[in-house]
């Protein structure tokens, strides 16, 4: 089965239908090489080192069409005989691999927080809106009180913040093109979720020191990839086919993320206490003598049900002991954690020592 990704550049001089030949050419090498590792991790297991002819795959390309720049890739399938080890299709797993490298931005969870917050005021202050009070109005109450938004109520919230005429909005100094930026960040993450929701059998197969080994390879390429985002254009996106189904959205600010925070080859144990966690985002948050703030902290999607039960235990107790890599910045400071599992410190009464 042959699978199509559309790879598309919007904004600046994209929008002729025109990139600088340099920036698009060192472009495509790097998104060929990003793809081929992925598949060929796909196909065998095996992250590359590097792209030589034993790990080649047949990708082919469609001539751009017009309006903003836009081409189509098509990665050919295995023979009928052969079978993917990785038992995903190609985007679940480019989706998969991009959620773990671009975790939602603090920027867009902070201003989720205060969108939900006005959204909450207004239909308190609605009588005519008495049917919402139900599930919307418990959602903006648990966003407001802390909880992560999830991305489906995300992006829809964004969507009423775009349109409404609410002064408050004003307030909060986002202008149109960073909500609708941000707008379009919560979009595909949901369009991440969707891609590997389905697979979930396939993601428990990944053990997460290899899936870090395959992002730590896969990250220098993505600068490679945006360069025409330096001059020609102003968003690069990979899809289906149609802006619903993109799964990665690049632009300047992504770059910047992912030059600037890198996950640790080792792993540590951090021992503190889980102040809170959202089960359907994965995402939770924990206090430690071991870090200098509260820090975030992600379960990957292949083992949030593996742990979730361990996790809500341990939101029960004083102190326990996380099993975690950290994410650092460039001055090598922890900005959050990938959870891989926890440890319970158990309490010895001391007359058993002495016995």
């Amino acid at each position: 089965m042959t699978e199509q990704i559309r790879i598309k550049f919007e904004g600046g001089l994209a929008e002729t239908g025109k990139l600088h030949f340099y920036e698009y050419s060192r472009s495509q090498y790097a998104t060929a090489r990003f793809i081929t590792t992925i598949e060929h991790f796909r196909r065998t297991g095996i992250v590359a080192d590097r792209v030589t002819s034993s790990t080649r795959v047949d990708i082919i390309v469609q001539s751009p069409e017009k309006g903003s720049f836009i081409e189509d890739v098509f990665v050919s399938g295995l023979k009928e005989a052969a079978a993917s080890l990785v038992s995903l299709p190609l985007s679940s797993l480019i989706s998969y691999v991009w959620h773990l490298m671009v975790p939602r931005a603090e920027k867009t969870d902070a201003a989720l927080s205060e969108i939900a917050r006005i959204r909450l005021a207004e239909i308190e202050a609605s009588v005519a809106l008495e049917r919402e009070r139900t599930a919307q109005h418990q959602s903006l109450e648990r966003i407001v009180a802390g909880a992560r938004a999830t991305a489906q109520e995300g992006h829809e919230l964004f969507d009423w913040a775009i349109q409404s005429p609410n002064v408050a909005v004003g307030r909060l100094g986002l202008s149109p093109d960073e909500m609708q930026g941000m707008r379009n960040e919560l979009q595909a993450e949901d369009q991440r979720e969707r891609e590997f929701s389905d697979h979930t059998e396939g993601l428990t197969s990944l053990d997460e020191d290899t899936m870090n080994k395959l992002t730590s390879r896969l990250r220098p390429m993505v600068p490679e990839m945006a360069l025409p985002l330096r001059r020609s254009a102003k968003e690069m996106s990979l899809s289906h086919g149609s802006a619903a189904t993109t799964y990665a959205r690049i632009t300047p600010e992504v770059v910047r993320s992912i030059q600037e925070r890198q996950s640790e080859d080792i792993v540590v144990e951090v021992t503190g206490h889980i102040k809170s966690y959202d089960r359907d985002a994965g995402v939770g948050k924990v206090r430690s003598n071991d870090l200098d703030r509260v820090l975030n902290f992600v379960v990957p999607p292949n083992t949030r049900q593996v742990l979730r039960d361990d996790i809500l235990e341990a939101m029960r107790r004083e102190e326990v002991t996380l099993i975690c890599r950290r994410v650092v910045d460039r001055s090598g400071l922890p900005t959050s954690l990938i959870l891989i599992s926890i440890d319970f410190i158990e309490l010895i009464d001391e007359t058993e020592n002495l016995n």
